[in-house]
């Protein structure tokens, strides 16, 4: 009976150890996901997370982020993917509240090119929105998906240059 005690003993102390393993890499993991920002190239810095995007690259139906430009900027271009088979619909741009581009999606590669005026040190809230590609190609993950962020490139100079 004695050696059961023991064993028992033994077992708890393993499951409170995992217990607080697993715990402490579930809060690695939130923090990775809390961390993770959609690609952005160019003279810009993302100033906080982004909403609707997730580490994997999928974004949700909106996305919204806020950027701060290093340099003067003239043109934002996001380019994004949708697998085959995905439902047909829109996908808009919009600047500082602004609509900014518009683009027809349905599958494959897709960008959205928009002219800017943007001096360095400014801030430019940056939205998008776009159709969900559908339960057929979402399969079994249960996030309502619009498309894949390849990147947003932002070129630094004055238009017309």
């Amino acid at each position: 009976m004695k050696e059961w005690g023991h064993l028992l003993e033994h077992y708890q102390r393993l499951e409170q150890t995992l217990s607080g393993q697993v715990e402490a890499l579930r809060a690695q993991l939130d923090q990775f996901r809390a961390a993770a920002r959609p690609t952005v190239v160019g003279f810009v810095k993302v100033t906080a997370a982004a909403e609707g995007h997730w580490p994997d690259g999928w974004t949700a139906p909106e996305v919204a982020l806020t950027l701060e430009l290093l340099r003067p900027s003239s043109r934002p271009v996001l380019r994004g993917w949708r697998p085959p088979g995905s439902t047909p619909g829109s996908a808009r741009l919009w600047l500082d509240r602004q609509p900014a581009a518009t683009v027809e999606v349905a599958e494959g590669s897709f960008e959205l090119a928009a002219a800017i005026r943007g001096d360095a040190g400014a801030r430019l809230t940056v939205r998008v929105e776009c159709a969900p590609v559908g339960a057929r190609v979402r399969g079994a993950d249960t996030r309502a998906l619009a498309y894949v962020w390849v990147d947003l490139v932002v070129d630094a100079g004055a238009i017309g240059d």
